[in-house]
């Protein structure tokens, strides 16, 4: 008896429970008006919302600055300066031997030319003639009865020491004087000299150097 009275009791308090929680009959209950546009509007405003947050949030990346280009300093090239050679030309001085006169102006030459020329070379042993072209610039005649043509000093590379005039020489003229020679067996630079002599006068020195 006693469950069955507790039974009820508890039935009786669920049954208020739930009768409190029920609106009251007569009362109209107002549902709220549902639109449909309200669910785009608050899509796109929480669009916008995300939007705005990414720009607070978001570092607006840096624009690169266009790098300068180097354009390279052209290199001035040197003008060219042209070489000038001036070439000199040594005069060639003919191998003469000056004018040598004898005791007094009555006994006079001058030697126009020889053959060969100073310095020329030879071979050990060969023979050659040595030729001096004369003239007679004294005042006497050259006697071909009392001159003579004679080796005076220097080296003695000669085959024969004197020869006579082939013929008389008068002031003015000219005379080839000839003298036979022969190269040295050594080698080296042989100088010999060589007058026109009589019992009166030496006079017309005349030279010749060679190499051997």
């Amino acid at each position: 008896m006693m469950r069955r009275n507790k039974r009820i009791i508890a039935l009786m308090l669920i049954a208020a429970v739930m009768l409190a929680c029920v609106p009251t009959i007569g009362t109209p209950v107002s549902l709220p008006t549902f639109d449909p546009n309200s669910i785009n509007t608050a899509i796109v405003e929480t669009a916008n919302a995300a939007l705005t947050q990414t720009a607070l949030f978001t570092t607006p990346s840096s624009t690169p600055t266009a790098s300068q280009t180097f354009t390279p300093t052209a290199t001035e090239t040197p003008t060219a300066v042209p070489t000038i050679l001036i070439l000199l030309t040594t005069p060639t001085v003919p191998t003469e031997i000056p004018q040598v006169g004898g005791a007094d102006d009555k006994f006079d030459c001058a030697i126009l030319s020889k053959t060969p020329v100073d310095g020329f070379g030879f071979s050990a042993g060969i023979e050659f003639t040595v030729t001096w072209q004369v003239q007679n610039t004294g005042q006497e005649l050259w006697d071909s009865g009392s001159a003579d043509i004679r080796y005076l000093s220097g080296d003695k590379f000669h085959l024969q020491s004197a020869y006579d005039l082939d013929n008389n020489v008068a002031p003015g003229e000219q005379y080839t004087v000839s003298v036979k020679m022969k190269a040295p067996e050594q080698g080296g630079t042989y100088t010999t000299v060589w007058v026109i002599r009589t019992k009166a006068a030496e006079y017309c020195r005349m030279s010749i150097s060679i190499k051997v």
